[in-house]
């Protein structure tokens, strides 16, 4: 298997890899303008983890198949069907024939699981490939992929990216300097932290793309991105500048939707004193005016969730309501009238995320408990709170609405159990949902899981969260944004009006 090159390597080396390629040398009315928050970390799926990397890939590669969020469906350009066992343990897929790599290998079976097994030794792809027992061949066009264990909704939650196997092998190193995918689109070039030029691929067996050319163009700055897109420089950009939203939503050119793909929360160490004392979480939740906390971050325009998936909503799990005398009486019940003899907690959390934190400083004052607020760098933060070293943060953790994947934060086991919570009878219930093949009786297992969750408060529930979809009116992005896997929208599905 071959190694990722460092980053500063990759973005050196990418640099020279392709034609150079200036805005002045492809036609305007061809090309579409997409802007990336991020830069590029490496254009090889089995590596890559950055949103602007994501966001590329949805045009360079193909996936076995995807799941389109906003219409709640399974689709693929790859293959012509699939089936699923009775038991939801084997999902059979057939390809498409003339599926072409984009150096004019087919697409063959083979590459399919060469894919999937290349997927399965990457540590950063587990929280979906620890479902996967193997990939087998069944001829040159049809794959078997079986799971360890019943699991109702591998087709919403893996991302099976696909690579040929031959080309991928063979470039080691360097294939996240010169991919080879079999999307619509193709490679052209890359200047670090400016932007990246790709192509339509003449052989690409799908729908044909509207655009010859794709530019992003990279751009950190909200304010810069959004003037870019004020000024039609850009197309489609990607945002939290929230307090722009009714200015932007005025602005006849341009369009602006609030889209939802996660929530927002206090992560409580469960393992750490005070908040293994599952009173203290209780009171802490109850403290906490959410109301409040969407006004200041997102000028009111996200919604206060009433459970921990914002998949799952029901009349049975109500939330935590701001109630600050009930908080002090849970705060009372763990040992600390009026917050009494509770040890001053450090909120640490990320700047784009110091509204929320000043919100919950002051709402802890206000049942008798003082905190101070740390902000860190995300390279500093994630690792701590992936290993268990950080008591009280806060965080948004984006999984998306399909409940099976909140397993990953809510089990004993799971890769996103950040506050280390621990449930047996949660684990067990879950692990039976998750392999429920009946809709209504997975919900309704779902429900009681997070009924057992929403007592223990494991976390605190604060907003969804929310990034801004701002695009050019002059296009037609409807079946981009009713396409999306996440919160990436794909190139090829916008259309000229």
């Amino acid at each position: 298997m071959k190694k990722m090159l460092c980053a500063a390597s990759m973005l050196a080396i990418l640099t020279l890899a392709g034609c150079s390629v200036t805005k002045d040398d492809i036609s305007k009315k061809n090309t579409l303008y997409l802007s990336l928050r991020t830069d590029i970390e490496t254009l090889d799926p089995l590596y890559s983890s950055s949103e602007g990397s994501g966001v590329v890939m949805q045009a360079l590669f193909m996936n076995l198949f995807y799941y389109a969020i906003q219409v709640d469906e399974v689709r693929s350009d790859a293959c012509e069907s699939w089936e699923v066992s009775s038991d939801a343990m084997e999902y059979t897929f057939n390809l498409k024939r003339g599926i072409k790599f984009h150096n004019g290998e087919e697409l063959k079976a083979q590459d399919v699981a060469y894919s999937v097994n290349a997927l399965m030794e990457i540590p950063g792809k587990v929280s979906w490939t620890v479902m996967i027992d193997k990939a087998e061949v069944q001829n040159d066009y049809e794959v078997k992929i079986t799971l360890k264990e019943p699991n109702a909704s591998f087709l919403r939650r893996a991302d099976i990216v696909l690579l040929h196997e031959k080309t991928t092998e063979e470039a080691g190193e360097s294939f996240g300097l010169r991919p080879i995918g079999s999307g619509p689109y193709e490679f052209v070039s890359y200047e670090p932290g400016v932007k990246l030029i790709l192509k339509a691929y003449s052989d690409y067996i799908g729908q044909k793309v509207a655009f010859e050319n794709v530019q992003y163009e990279i751009e950190s700055d909200p304010s810069a991105a959004i003037a870019a897109a004020e000024a039609g420089e850009s197309d489609f950009i990607l945002s939290t500048a929230f307090y722009r939203y009714d200015a932007l939503e005025a602005n006849p050119k341009l369009s602006v939707v609030a889209s939802e793909y996660g929530e927002d929360y206090i992560i409580m160490n469960n393992r750490i004193a005070p908040f293994d004392n599952s009173k203290v979480r209780l009171a802490i939740n109850h403290a906490i005016d959410k109301g409040r906390c969407s006004y200041m971050f997102t000028g009111g325009l996200a919604k206060v969730p009433t459970s921990l998936v914002l998949g799952i909503q029901s009349e049975r799990l109500p939330g935590y309501p701001y109630d600050v005398e009930l908080a002090k009486k849970y705060l009372a019940v763990a040992g600390y009238p009026g917050g009494e003899g509770f040890p001053e907690i450090e909120i640490k959390t990320l700047e784009t995320y110091k509204a929320y934190a000043e919100v919950i400083k002051s709402n802890l004052q206000d049942i008798g408990i003082n905190s101070q607020i740390a902000l860190e760098e995300p390279e500093a933060l994630v690792p701590d709170l992936m290993g268990g070293k950080v008591p009280f943060s806060v965080i948004a953790i984006g999984l998306g609405f399909d409940p099976s994947a909140y397993s990953d934060m809510l089990t004993s086991t799971g890769s996103f159990n950040l506050a280390r919570y621990s449930n047996s009878e949660v684990d067990a219930l879950y692990a039976k949902a998750i392999s429920e093949t009946d809709d209504a009786a997975r919900k309704e297992l779902l429900v009681k899981t997070l009924e057992m969750v929403q007592e223990d408060a494991p976390y605190g529930l604060l907003c969804t969260n929310l990034r801004l979809f701002i695009y050019n009116n002059r296009l037609d992005f409807s079946e981009a944004l009713r396409n999306r896997s996440g919160m990436y929208i794909r190139p090829q599905d916008v259309r000229k009006k």
